[in-house]
């Protein structure tokens, strides 16, 4: 006798579900698919993407016409720290998060650099870098 599985998947003659979904943790699903050394390049690129997205952060907040910038690199940093958080307990691995926000982070830090090299007409000009009014602040026209 053949009993209907419920779940989606293939359906076995004991009637247990094979489930085609993933359900393993990022780390596991990539050191199982992968291979340690697999596993290690995407460590090391999470760790690269956190500590350059964090020296962004350090390295604008000194500067108090780029605060929009820190708040930036910041907001990459943290969204970067919960997703490596967060990994172990969720199937991650292949979805387009870790690729969008490292790529964020490299392209936060390859432009504040560049930034920062011109000349501080050129800032003016742009309208980059300019500081933001903070709350209870009034323009002066």
């Amino acid at each position: 006798m053949r009993v209907e599985s419920r779940q989606r998947g293939i359906v076995t003659p004991s009637g247990c579900g094979i489930s085609s979904t993933r359900r393993d943790a990022t780390y596991t699903q990539l050191s199982s698919e992968v291979g340690v050394p697999g596993l290690l390049f995407y460590l090391g690129a999470l760790w690269y993407s956190l500590r350059i997205s964090f020296s962004t952060y350090r390295r604008l907040r000194r500067e108090p016409d780029r605060t929009r910038e820190a708040n930036i690199a910041y907001a990459v940093f943290l969204t970067l720290f919960v997703f490596a958080v967060a990994a172990p307990f969720a199937s991650l691995a292949y979805h387009f998060f870790f690729p969008v926000f490292a790529g964020l982070a490299v392209g936060l830090e390859y432009s504040t650099r560049q930034f920062q090299s011109a000349p501080s007409a050129e800032r003016a000009q742009t309208g980059l870098g300019v500081s933001t009014l903070r709350p209870g602040a009034r323009r002066e026209r």
